[in-house]
């Protein structure tokens, strides 16, 4: 499809579901629009393509139903939850969308609501978001959705290989982002000779001891550039959007400094008894529901607290994976509670530490989930 034709699809598509949007349907007519529009990119329904409410036995008791399974050569290949459309996205969605293609054994799922949510399970625990498309026609960003999602050119391989770079993306930003975030909070010393040590030691094959202790040497400190990054030739990395900064511009001065505003908010679960600063705080959200939950997994624990709500380390990681890992335990032992007294352990007998590292910019996930299982929380 040329680029006249790609536009034409996504109009028809989004067309019934801004009409549903407006008249704030319920979730079943809501899903018949969708349906309809899954006509419109060439799946049938007659062909046995677009399959509602299939059942899919879990054990003796137990069943899911998604609410759209789409089938290409008596095979599914990707699912569709639908919310009505005045759907607030919820994390616990993603989490019934994950159980919904594990069980169907796919790796794409969307996530239908107030707008197209695109999901991607690369078997890691937890599900990425790798894209989200407005529901509007006037949004040429939907033209992606109908190459992707047009039965005529479904081509699974292409859209898992999509997938994975979009995933890659997402990841190297929240990096990026939370090296930003380090950079401002902490003047940039230790990141620096940490990113210095590992190209010596681990590039070059140099001896650790004599790397650091040379690096022992200088001081490193990080200002922001005078010089913006040119948007054609760069891709910019953006701040974290929940992040405070005060930008100060001296009358005399060109380019502006960016200062950092260090919150030392500490928060509280039981009521005000005992407050914690952020990644304290998260250690005892972790220990509370494994308290009431002692019989969960490890596995079942990580699709709980996806890796996604805190960043590039994840918000659980086991003491097994932990002690493999390249760093140096001290720099681990930064970045984890990992203190005999401070580690867990799961309803399997799996012993694990949980992220210290939370700040503004992943903090709020946290917060969210804990407000979606009406646990109360107050801050000092």
């Amino acid at each position: 499809m040329n680029k006249e034709q790609l536009v034409s699809k996504w109009k028809e598509f989004c067309f019934d579901l801004v009409d549903a949007r407006n008249k704030d349907l319920l979730e079943a007519p809501y899903q018949e629009k969708i349906e309809n529009g899954l006509r419109q990119l060439g799946w049938s329904k007659a062909r046995g393509e677009i399959l509602p409410k299939v059942r899919l036995e879990i054990g003796n008791n137990n069943s899911l139903e998604p609410d759209l399974s789409i089938n290409l050569a008596g095979k599914t290949v990707f699912v569709v939850e639908v919310k009505r459309p005045s759907n607030q996205f919820k994390t616990r969605q993603e989490t019934q969308l994950l159980s919904y293609m594990r069980q169907s054994f796919v790796q794409i799922g969307l996530l239908i609501g107030q707008d197209i949510r695109m999901y991607f399970d690369d078997n890691s625990g937890s599900i990425t978001c790798v894209c989200v498309f407005p529901i509007d026609g006037d949004k040429e960003e939907g033209t992606q959705f109908v190459k992707l999602f047009s039965r005529s050119t479904f081509d699974l391989e292409q859209i898992e290989s999509y997938c994975r770079e979009r995933k890659s993306e997402i990841e190297t930003n929240l990096t990026m982002t939370e090296l930003q975030h380090h950079f401002l909070e902490q003047g940039g010393d230790i990141i620096v000779k940490q990113l210095l040590e590992s190209y010596f030691v681990d590039s070059k094959n140099l001896n650790r001891r004599i790397v650091k202790d040379t690096l022992s040497l200088f001081n490193f400190s990080v200002t922001a550039g005078e010089k913006k990054p040119d948007p054609q030739t760069q891709t910019a990395v953006p701040l974290p959007l929940n992040a405070s900064y005060v930008l100060a511009q001296s009358p005399n001065s060109s380019p502006q400094k960016v200062k950092y505003s260090h919150d030392t908010t500490k928060y509280s679960i039981d009521g005000g008894q005992n407050f914690f600063g952020k990644g304290r705080f998260v250690r005892e959200v972790v220990a509370k529901y494994i308290a009431a939950n002692p019989k969960l997994s490890f596995e079942q624990l990580k699709q709980i607290f996806p890796s996604e709500l805190q960043g590039s380390y994840g918000v659980i990681k086991s003491l097994e994976e932990l002690n493999n890992m390249k760093q140096e335990r001290k720099d681990l032992e930064r970045r984890y509670y990992m203190d005999e007294a401070q580690l867990l352990c799961s309803g399997d007998g799996v012993r694990f530490a949980v992220s210290s590292q939370w700040g503004k910019y992943n903090f709020p996930h946290i917060l969210e989930r804990l407000k979606l299982w009406g646990w109360g929380v107050i801050n000092d």
